[in-house]
């Protein structure tokens, strides 16, 4: 087969192991699960922009995509209600109610 004996065990004895790359995945995805339970409405962009800013660790943000989408980590979109500009009083509010302001 033109595979050389120790070549041959060292594959046999690391069956079933994880490689380096492997691992950090695993890490990384605990890593963005805990940065979502605190940041849910984050994309994978900026989740990947926290844990390098705690942790020091350098990944490309192709690799936090891949991690999110495995683990199936999304963001949830913030909804912002319309407001029409014509309306002057739903767009100012009407003095005296609460959150309104006088024109």
């Amino acid at each position: 087969m033109g595979i050389n004996r120790s070549g041959y065990y060292k594959w046999k004895a690391r069956q079933g192991q994880l490689n380096r790359y492997e691992r950090g995945r695993i890490v990384l995805t605990e890593l963005l699960h805990e940065e979502r339970k605190r940041h849910s409405s984050l994309g994978y962009h900026r989740l990947a922009g926290n844990i390098f800013r705690n942790t020091g660790w350098v990944f490309s943000d192709n690799l936090a995509h891949k991690c999110c989408k495995e683990a199936g980590i999304r963001s949830k979109a913030r909804k912002c209600r319309y407001k029409s500009p014509g309306d002057i009083q739903r767009r100012c509010g009407v003095p005296g109610e609460p959150g309104g302001n006088v024109a």
